[in-house]
């Protein structure tokens, strides 16, 4: 592993800026050199046979002189043609011409350009762009902080993509770069964890970056607690038979409810009236406002005997009516505020919709009676797990397959997905916190977990402002496809897949994958040469048309370990099919 790690720092010292590769040049068969050569005896010849006898007329035997003198000036100037504009150019204003004169010279003028500019006759324009052909991005690293990714093959560049990326470059992400967020895409088998999460996770750590890491599959235990131990990391694991978190602690009922809400919309996919939704965040809204008045039962497993036992709910109400008289008058109005959502307000619905609630929140909260789910995220003893550590460093594993906790571990996983997004979100208003340390969040299969709640704190709305607390999102999918089944929505999925600016997509058969990229990469205008072959001629014709880049074909000839990349670098879109280096674990 230490070797590994070797190769990875070397890797990601970028010491040279990323530059685009060359598209293609396709133009008719010329030989300027030949031309050259031909048309300067022509004009030689003429020249000095049309001058010879104009002026051997006039001034006899003398004019042979005016004659030849006449041929050598009209080759010089066919040779020298541009020296002669960018003369004139400097001589009517006073100053150099920029370079970009040059690009209205052909192919005939190439030696003598490169002369011009030799010799400093032009002035060189400091945006580092020719023709349209070559961009060079210089990558500012600020922080020391970059994540490697692979080496370039400069293919998409061949296949006319001007922003694709020149061969054999080590491409690499700056903070600035990782921070617009990562998204792995591949089909089963492709290579998503070994080539890109499993060296993506190894840098992180090795740089010393908070994290917070998802084994929703229960295959990524190992890796962590491998690549852990070489960077020397503390790791901390959570879940059943591990460390505790209180899911809710720390957090207002307004936002815990918001959070629950989440919950509910999980296993819907926007199919789900959102009246039941609504009332149901509402119920638990006012349900944990009054908890949160006894911090001893501050807890989901308190809310689920409130609303679903009678002893619990009677026992509760005493304690508050216990607690009522002497509270001060402002916090006394807020519960009383609490409790009469309950007496006033729900007490009075039909006996169908208070049905419909209870069961909208007992699919969610149920769960949370097992006895290992309810140590695990509803006690607040044993020193719980804090998220705030996360800001100095903290590493955290959330160790619960989905194929064992089902539901129960989608509404935890999604409870500490949610407060991890409160955490950064607030994280720059708060002067005392850690502001400078970079945090990742990684995930594979995230479509399992993902939220799209438009009323409180979502995937949907925090991804798209994350950059500024510095958080890298680290997701994989096996496809697009995933994301709108997950969500329900095509809108809802776009929307929140831009906010994952960089892109990597191995090899794969989804076409709703398939057609994300190619819409993504976009149509080059492809130059092609027509042979046109007649009885008596034979003529050539250069045409223009806008083909696809990139199609299934492509993905197809992938080969392992290869991906396309539709990345952000400074600002700059530079897209390649990247070669990644797989990370294995010692056996």
């Amino acid at each position: 592993m230490e070797e590994v790690l070797s190769e990875l720092r070397k890797c990601r010292e970028i010491s040279s800026p990323i530059i685009r590769g060359d598209i293609p040049v396709v133009k008719h068969q010329r030989y300027p050199k030949a031309e050259n050569i031909f048309f300067s005896i022509l004009i030689f010849i003429v020249s000095f046979v049309f001058g010879c006898i104009f002026f051997c007329l006039i001034l006899g035997w003398i004019g042979l002189f005016f004659g030849l003198t006449l041929s050598i000036s009209l080759v010089c100037l066919y040779l020298y043609w541009p020296c002669f504009i960018i003369w004139k150019i400097k001589r009517d204003t006073g100053k150099k011409p920029s370079e970009k004169i040059l690009e209205q010279f052909d192919e005939r003028y190439d030696w003598l350009k490169k002369k011009i500019i030799e010799k400093g006759l032009v002035e060189i324009d400091k945006f580092e762009e020719i023709n349209d052909k070559q961009i060079v991005i210089k990558t500012q690293i600020t922080t020391g902080f970059s994540l490697w990714l692979g080496k370039s093959t400069g293919l998409l560049s061949t296949l006319w993509h001007r922003a694709g990326m020149a061969a054999n470059q080590q491409v690499a992400l700056t903070l600035e770069d990782a921070c617009q967020n990562v998204l792995v895409l591949g089909g089963i088998g492709s290579g998503k964890t070994t080539c890109v999460m499993q060296p993506l996770l190894l840098q992180c750590l090795d740089q010393h970056c908070g994290g917070l890491i998802f084994d929703i599959k229960g295959d990524v235990k190992e890796a962590v607690s491998q690549f852990a131990a070489a960077t020397n990391r503390n790791l901390v694991i959570l879940g059943p038979h591990h460390r505790r978190m209180n899911l809710i602690e720390g957090l207002t009922p307004e936002v815990a409810a918001s959070f629950l809400k989440s919950a509910f919309l999980l296993g819907n996919k926007g199919n789900v009236d959102s009246f039941w939704v609504d009332t149901a965040s509402e119920l638990c809204r006012n349900t944990l406002g009054m908890l949160s008045f006894l911090p001893k039962r501050y807890d989901l497993q308190s809310l689920h005997q409130y609303l679903f036992e009678l002893d619990s709910q009677e026992t509760i109400n005493n304690e508050i009516d216990a607690l009522l008289p002497i509270l001060p008058e402002k916090k006394a109005r807020l519960l009383k505020t609490y409790c009469n959502y309950h007496d006033l307000i729900f007490s009075h619905f039909d006996a169908k919709i208070k049905s419909g609630v209870n069961a909208t929140i007992a699919q969610a909260l149920a769960p949370f009676n097992h006895p290992d789910l309810l140590d695990a995220f509803c006690s607040s003893h044993s020193e719980p797990a804090k998220m705030e550590d996360i800001l100095n460093g903290c590493v955290y594993l959330v160790d619960m397959p989905l194929s064992i906790w089902g539901l129960g571990g989608k509404v935890a996983y999604t409870f500490i997905k949610l407060r991890f997004f409160n955490l950064m979100q607030n994280r720059n208003q708060h002067p005392t916190q850690n502001k400078n340390n970079p945090v990742f969040f990684m995930c594979d299969e995230y479509q399992e977990i993902v939220s799209a709640n438009r009323d409180g704190l979502s995937d949907l709305n925090f991804w798209d402002k994350s950059r500024s607390s510095k958080t890298i999102g680290i997701i994989s999918s096996q496809s697009i496809a995933s994301f709108y089944a997950a969500l329900g929505s095509h809108d809802l999925a776009h929307a929140l897949l831009q906010n994952f600016r960089q892109k990597l997509c191995l090899r794969t058969e989804d076409p709703v994958t398939l057609d994300f990229m190619e819409r993504l990469v976009g149509r080059a205008r492809v130059k092609k040469v027509s042979d046109s072959l007649g009885n008596q001629n034979h003529t050539k014709t250069i045409t223009e048309s806008r083909e696809g880049v990139i199609d299934a074909q492509l993905f197809r000839e992938l080969h392992p370990g290869q991906a396309v990349t539709i990345l952000s670098l400074s600002g700059h879109s530079m897209d390649d099919i990247v070669n990644l280096k797989p990370v294995y674990l010692n056996n």
